[in-house]
């Protein structure tokens, strides 16, 4: 188990020579197909990409490995669990590599103890086609934000990738994490919104590659050709005009939309933009802006999403807890207040009980908003701009039980909190879901103390009509939206992820039905439940396969051999406390995955490795680092499954579907 000092003096020296906040240069090709195809584009100049992506599928040398890591950490140190000087990072980063050349040999390059599994359970579909009644004032359903329509269903009755072997990866580099997609109507532009990052894409510091993090619009111009899709050499894809918001981190833009004249309206800290996104669009240029600032409540508050009713008005929210709408022809602007105040001292902020976190979801009766104490259902017309609150259900949203510890908690790091690890607020992780087989019924996850439940509501009145506690006790989160089809909600566990790197949640991955009991009543009734940790990511169904997606996350076999390895240098060096580092560090390492279920069975169907970056000795950089937890997956129109990862966009598709 041990190496010759001459090889840890060499890698130690690496270390200490190497500590510039920089990442690895770039050697590779843009585009991609499964063997890094992608030599044909979709035509016309490439607008706003001028750094390349990094190589794929090769070997770092020992000065990379230690580049690499360092970079890593310079883009991840507010995620980081502790602070810690920068010797202190140099023996972890020591005491690693010795680890895994230790590894190396002893494996002699046997598996890495991956899993992967595809193909093994017959299909339950195709099903019947989901169609939610279509919002006048937006895109065509499924395409007009993350969600795919205005009940956020998440469910499309596009296909997906159903075999690995045969499936396409397409890389659209981003020196970012994308976690916003959206089409026009034409499915010829696409729209993402992405949190960048300083050396992750761009790996050399230049003039062309930003070194801070920020919020881009990114403008993508989409081929709709089959044969192109179908061509492992073709790349459908061509960035055309990158914009960075003003906004920062969740406000800026996340939920996002298009509406039905190809505009996309973004909502940018306290502005709402307009930007023309049509077939014929080349950049993005705002045409309208809304400011309102006035209705912020201080400088810390923002937008937190905006939505169109269905006759015209735009629905806008507010951090602090502001419901309001805006007719865009007239310019008035109605807002409500929660009728309790605003508590300036919590509010903006993880702890703000009337605080608004998750985005608008609307159907022709009303407007619904959670908030971090209730769900709520508005009214209001062209002509009465003003909110009136048709009804409030008050859900559990669990006390004080934990200390504040999350990047997010900012001036009230440290103070007590209900917010769990793994979530962002001390409330509801959920935006309000509409489904249903008759379009009757909401689905939230409350924050209970021990065992956060499924609560589903009647959209009429907002009674209660059944509830379920989710996952093991004092282990259970959720903070991504649930999937709804028909009466069904699929939803996974978030407790305990982190963002910034790929820490798994506890486990939990469930389909809950709705049924009709013999009181005239309903009972949530749990189909499955799986172990599956997920990473980062809101699901998508997609009808046509029958299929679930989701991202998890797992370590291998090697790596579990590697952190035990490296726990023993660091103790034998009396260096137990830089621990917690290390196993930091790790999770940069881990396995992610596409993971797939039949909606039915719950068997798998469908299991692709996201990890195709650069490797250190049998190890794989993770490029599934959910930076954010609104990596939302997305299904396009040719059956193509969108995944948001470091540097690039992945885009899987599957020619036989």
């Amino acid at each position: 188990r041990r190496s010759s000092s001459a090889t840890m003096v060499k890698l130690s020296a690496l270390v200490s020579l190497l500590w510039l906040p920089v990442a690895l240069a770039a050697k590779g090709k843009k585009g991609g197909g499964k063997k890094g195809g992608g030599k044909k584009g979709a035509g016309g100049e490439k607008g706003g990409d001028t750094c390349e992506l990094s190589s794929r599928n090769t070997d770092m040398t020992d000065e990379e490995f230690v580049v690499a890591l360092q970079g890593l950490l310079a883009n991840t140190h507010v995620h980081q669990p502790g602070s810690y000087t920068h010797l202190e990072q140099q023996e972890v980063i020591f005491a690693l590599g010795e680890a895994i050349k230790q590894v190396d040999e002893e494996l002699d390059g046997s598996e890495n103890g991956r899993l992967l599994q595809e193909g093994i359970c017959r299909s339950s579909g195709p099903l019947p086609e989901y169609n939610p009644a279509q919002d006048p004032f937006l895109g065509p359903n499924p395409l007009n934000n993350m969600h795919g329509d205005s009940g956020l269903s998440d469910t499309t009755n596009f296909p997906a990738p159903q075999d690995a072997d045969t499936t396409i990866v397409r890389y659209l580099p981003t020196q970012s994490q994308c976690y916003t997609t959206a089409f026009n109507a034409a499915a010829d532009r696409v729209v993402l919104l992405c949190h960048t990052f300083p050396y992750i894409d761009c790996r050399i510091q230049s003039q062309e590659c930003s070194n801070t993090t920020g919020t881009q619009l990114r403008l993508v111009k989409r081929s709709n050709d089959p044969d192109c899709w179908n061509d492992e050499t073709c790349d459908p894809f061509e960035t055309i005009d990158t914009l960075t918001l003003s906004g920062l981190g969740r406000q800026a833009g996340i939920y996002f939309y298009i509406d039905n004249n190809d505009v996309a309206v973004v909502a940018n800290d306290k502005v709402l933009d307009f930007y023309p996104v049509g077939s014929d669009s080349t950049n993005l240029t705002a045409t309208l802006s809304i400011d309102l600032t006035s209705y912020m409540v201080s400088d810390a508050d923002q937008i937190t999403s905006a939505f169109p009713g269905w006759d015209g008005l735009v629905w806008w929210e507010t951090n602090a807890g502001k419901v309001g709408t805006i007719n865009l022809d007239t310019g008035t602007v109605g807002v409500w207040e929660p009728p309790e105040g605003i508590d300036l001292d919590l509010c903006p902020g993880v702890n703000c009980p009337t605080g608004i976190v998750k985005g608008i979801a609307v159907d022709e009766s009303g407007t619904y908003v959670i908030t971090n104490s209730v769900l709520a259902k508005f009214q209001a017309t062209v002509g009465s701009e003003t909110p009136d609150l048709l009804w409030s259900f008050t859900y559990d949203r669990g006390s004080a039980i934990y200390n504040c510890s999350a990047p997010g908690c900012g001036s009230t790091t440290g103070e007590p909190t209900g917010m769990k690890p793994g979530m962002q607020s001390w409330g509801s992780g959920t935006s309000a879901k509409l489904f249903g087989e008759n379009e009757d019924m909401i689905g939230i996850a409350n924050n209970a103390d021990v065992q956060i439940e499924i609560n589903v509501v009647d959209r009429t009145s907002g009674e209660l009509l059944c509830e379920l506690p989710m996952f093991e006790a004092n282990m259970s989160a959720v903070t991504t939206s649930f999937v709804g089809y028909k009466n069904m909600l699929f939803g996974v566990n978030n407790f305990g992820m982190i963002p910034g790197i790929s820490v798994p949640s506890a486990p939990g991955f469930f389909r809950v039905d709705v049924e009709s009991n013999n009181s005239g009543g309903y009972n949530c009734v749990p189909k499955w439940f799986e172990n599956d940790q997920t990473n980062t990511g809101c699901l998508k169904f997609s009808t046509d396969t029958a299929i679930v997606y989701n991202n998890v996350n797992s370590y291998s076999l090697r790596l579990n051999a590697v952190v035990e390895f490296a726990i023993n240098i660091l103790e034998s060096k009396g260096l137990g406390n830089l621990v917690p580092l290390l196993e930091y560090i790790a999770n940069f390492f881990s396995d992610n995955f596409v993971l797939a279920r039949d909606y039915e069975t719950a068997c798998v169907r469908y299991k692709y490795d996201l990890n195709d970056g650069r490797s250190y000795r049998g190890l794989t950089l993770g490029e599934l680092n959910g930076w954010t937890y609104f990596v939302s997956n997305q299904i396009g129109p040719a059956g193509e499954l969108y995944v948001g990862t470091l540097g690039a966009l992945k885009v899987l598709y599957d020619p036989t579907n």
